[in-house]
């Protein structure tokens, strides 16, 4: 049997193409073979991204444990996994579901057609401004049909240009279903509707990305944890710990579970480099004359994390922050969101302040970055040595913060000062 490389699978509305706006279960496969300029899930073709290794009949089995009936392969580009075949033959035999391949129009979809069964594909035309429009495989528009889409992502008046040339060439709009979206933000949804008015493009349709409106268009979807699951095995544990898990008390235990580690381990759906693209916005230092040493320094930022070892609270966790700008600044609540979001993980408070100071050193462009970590650990007061009242402080010096005891010894008077 093979396994595959899923980085994230979640229930959501589909955002786009023929069934937008319906429930759809998104299974997000590692690796792709281009490199967009607008991509907007940069961060699932890193080579470091995790990844969980999963079988055709575990994908199989998630889906039908969620109940709906859409499912959108997506990545990534899902036609570049080792044997994919399989899986799309393993959803055939599930005929109730219907599966939406996303590919990004470079690999040939020939012999993936040929399997015929309950599977459509969203085929992209990758327009000048995404720098890849030679990687495509124009072959495919022989074999898709009314039930599969073609796709335009534009940016420009030349990407709407060449829509349009391809669109004729090929007689799309006679062959199957064709969208047109803005690269979100780099053109007004009204210039498309003007061309697509000069040009009579009437079995054409523009489309805009529902999720990138209903949710902030910055951030990962954040139902990457497979709730479903999380209540399975917290049903078990109520049932190992020799209680009822069918009992009043309980009964909706393993639910309020689910969601409260949705919330507390939001953080586990982001890398590091993600983290800083997020929140990467820097302001110009404009008209200030900085000197040697000047840092930027927010204390005893408030957040809590969990202990991987016990998964047991770290509280009153306090970080302080401080970096040396390198002629751009972070806006200030863009310090608090990165140790917020590292927080929010399975972690250890040495790590904690490693990848604060990682995320910040990205987004704020600078080598010189300090953290310092003041937390309570639950695994040490409430279980085991039992010493409540203990803390523990830890420091992660980067740059210049490692080596020079006058900009130390500064950061110490600054984080000192009214304690």
């Amino acid at each position: 049997m093979s396994t595959y490389r899923v980085v994230e699978r979640f229930v959501s509305i589909n955002g786009e193409a023929a069934r937008a706006g319906e429930l759809a279960v998104f299974i997000r496969f590692a690796g792709c073979n281009l490199g967009c300029s607008y991509c907007d899930t940069k961060w699932a073709n890193e080579s470091g991204v995790g990844y969980e290794e999963l079988s055709e009949d575990e994908i199989v089995d998630y889906v039908r444990r969620t109940e709906v009936k859409n499912v959108t392969l997506t990545g990534g580009e899902p036609l570049i996994q080792p044997d994919i075949d399989r899986l799309l033959l393993a959803f055939a035999l599930e005929e109730d579901l219907r599966v939406e391949i996303e590919t990004n129009g470079s690999v040939d979809i020939a012999e993936f057609k040929a399997l015929g069964g309950n599977v459509s594909f969203t085929v992209d035309y990758k327009s000048p401004s995404s720098g890849m429009e030679d990687k495509m495989c124009l072959a495919n528009y022989n074999y898709i049909d009314k039930k599969d889409s073609v796709k335009f992502v534009v940016g420009s008046q030349e990407d709407l240009e060449k829509c349009l040339e391809i669109i004729n060439e090929y007689a799309l709009d006679e062959r199957t279903r064709v969208y047109i979206s803005p690269v979100y933000g780099s053109i007004d949804p009204a210039d498309i509707v003007d061309f697509m008015i000069e040009n009579d493009m009437n079995d054409v349709k523009l489309q805009l990305q529902l999720h990138k409106f209903i949710w902030d268009p910055e951030e990962r979807n954040t139902m990457a944890i497979d709730k479903e699951a999380i209540k399975e095995h917290i049903r078990g544990i109520l049932i190992a710990l020799g209680d009822d898990p069918d009992r009043e008390g309980l009964v909706e235990t393993p639910d309020r579970v689910a969601r409260m580690y949705e919330e507390v381990f939001e953080g586990m759906n982001y890398t590091n480099d993600e983290l800083a693209e997020m929140f990467g916005k820097t302001f110009a230092e404009d008209g200030v004359a900085r000197q040697a040493g000047d840092m930027v320094f927010v204390k005893d930022i408030e957040v809590f994390s969990y202990c991987e070892h016990h998964m047991a609270l770290m509280y009153d966790m306090k970080v302080s922050v401080a970096y040396i700008p390198n002629g751009r600044v972070l806006g200030l609540s863009k310090i608090a969101r990165i140790a917020d979001m590292v927080a929010k993980r399975l972690q250890l408070q040495e790590r904690i302040g490693a990848d604060i100071a990682y995320v910040v050193s990205k987004a704020a462009g600078t080598e010189d970055v300090a953290v310092m970590i003041e937390a309570h650990h639950s695994c040490m007061t409430a279980r085991g040595i039992k010493k409540p009242g203990s803390k523990t402080m830890t420091t992660t010096l980067r740059g210049r913060f490692e080596s020079d005891t006058v900009l130390q010894n500064k950061m110490l008077m600054m984080y000192n000062a009214g304690r």
